[in-house]
């Protein structure tokens, strides 16, 4: 099954397809997330986040893009504000050196959480 038919039954409130979009992406959100902090529980901890973020924001999506990369996105916010609103350094393997760098190139405001509109610039 598309996303798009997915976001389309869980807006309509259907949680088996909720959990289908959690099970098909989990396991790559945690990659990333482990990816930008190195620390297991931490990374858990990101991705859960992220979850809740994308269902709590699910009807701010337009679908003008893919939604794995809209995902992704706030995956990267949220890992920029659990990590207190800068890259640390010593545990992040990011190419990203400062926080204005992922502003401009994400849109979006550390500490200042604004949803992607569609994907990073």
């Amino acid at each position: 099954m598309k996303d798009e038919l997915l976001i389309k039954r869980i807006r309509a409130g259907d949680e088996d397809a909720a959990e289908e979009l959690v099970r098909r992406y989990y396991i790559q959100v945690m990659r990333f997330c482990r990816w930008q902090c190195g620390i297991k529980d931490l990374a858990e901890d990101m991705t859960q986040e992220t979850f809740f973020k994308v269902f709590r924001s699910l009807e701010q999506y337009r679908q003008r893009g893919h939604f794995k990369t809209w995902l992704f996105c706030i995956a990267n916010v949220v890992t920029l504000e659990l990590n207190g609103g800068a890259i640390m350094e010593k545990n992040c393997n990011t190419k990203f050196k400062s926080k204005s760098h992922i502003e401009a190139r994400c849109g979006v405001r550390i500490g200042a959480f604004r949803y992607p509109d569609v994907y990073c610039r």
